[in-house]
Formats: C-alpha cells, structure tokens, sequence
C-alpha cells in the first residue's frame, strides 16, 4: 500500500513538473509589439515566479525515475478518438485495444512503429476509409511519444521516464503474466496483436 502511494506522488510530481515546464515556455507578457518598459513589476514578478517554477520542476523530475514496476494492463479503448462511426459505434475498438496492448507493454522505438502500423492497417481493414486509418496513425504517432506523460502514451504502463528501452526476458514474462487475465475476461481482439 505504501508502494502504491509513494507511485501515485510521484506521477502528481511528474505532472507537476510537466505543466509546470510548458508554463515555463508560455508567452505571459501579452505586450507584442509593445514597448516592454509598460510591464509592471507584478509581470516581472509573475516571470521570476515562473522561471523559479521551471527551476523546482527540473528538480522534481529527478524524482520522476519510473520505478521498473509494471502495473495490470488497462485500455480505455481509442484514446481522445471515437471507438467506430454512427452505423456502428465500436467499429475498430479492437484495433485500439490490440493497440493498447503494445503502447502498455512499451519497448523499442520500431516495435511503437509496427504497432502503429498495425492500427492503421487495421482499421484500414475494419472500415475501408485510408484516409481515417492515415489520421488514426499520425494522431498516435504524435500523441503516443513517451516523453508525455499521459496515460496513453509509449509504456505506459510503466512508470512516467522508461522511454524506448526493450522489454528483458523478465520484463516479458510479467508483461505477459499481467495482460493474461485481461484476455481472459475479455474477447482476444480480432486483429493480430503487434
């Protein structure tokens, strides 16, 4: 239970640090193509609060170092993106969930690009639209890079910092260990998994 805890800290610090990076870059002044002498002290406070801010926050990263714990597989279908159409709403969730099953277990940067693929061609398959399969796959292209820390980025079923480091033998079993009781409460999805 303290384990769990100690994970949950550091994924709010990690997020945290991640709004607090983002924030860091915004543009607060609002005064382009002012004179920047009309900034009050209270701008200039708010950008040292800032700055100290992005400070803490590469500080707090540091304690982002994913612990090496896989946790249970979770999928929330098509992440940020409809599970099918209006003829039928589940049209090319199985896609997603195969898909899901690859970005939890995580990996190296090709087997993310097979995995890709693999939705593409899927729902290419389940629907005969490229053009909706060609945007599925350049939306996890760009929304799936394991720098976010989402929860459907690249790994994530790992701690927030694993990157694209391949899966140990042990790593694999656990991986494996895990989604077992997944695929037996639920239908193995149609499609081949990546």
């Amino acid at each position: 239970m303290q384990e769990a805890a100690r994970n949950s800290l550091k994924v709010v610090r990690c997020r945290l640090a991640f709004v607090a990076g983002f924030v860091s870059m915004c543009d607060r002044t609002g005064t382009r193509g002012q004179d920047a002498r009309r900034r009050s002290r209270l701008w200039r406070l708010g950008d040292a609060t800032l700055t100290a801010a992005a400070l803490a926050a590469a500080l707090l990263l540091g304690g982002c170092a994913s612990p090496r714990v896989l946790r249970p597989f979770t999928s929330d279908g098509c992440s940020l993106f409809p599970d099918g159409d209006t003829e039928d709403p589940l049209r090319w969730s199985d896609c997603c969930r195969s898909h899901d099953m690859a970005y939890w277990r995580g990996g190296t940067a090709h087997e993310r690009r097979d995995a890709d693929t693999a939705l593409r061609d899927c729902v290419l398959a389940r629907t005969g639209r490229p053009t909706l399969a060609d945007w599925m796959y350049r939306g996890v292209r760009i929304g799936g890079l394991p720098l976010f820390p989402t929860g459907f980025r690249w790994g994530y079923g790992w701690g927030y910092g694993r990157g694209y480091a391949p899966l140990s033998p042990d790593e694999q079993q656990r991986a494996d260990e895990l989604l077992a009781p997944y695929l037996v409460n639920f239908l193995e999805p149609s499609c081949e998994r990546p």
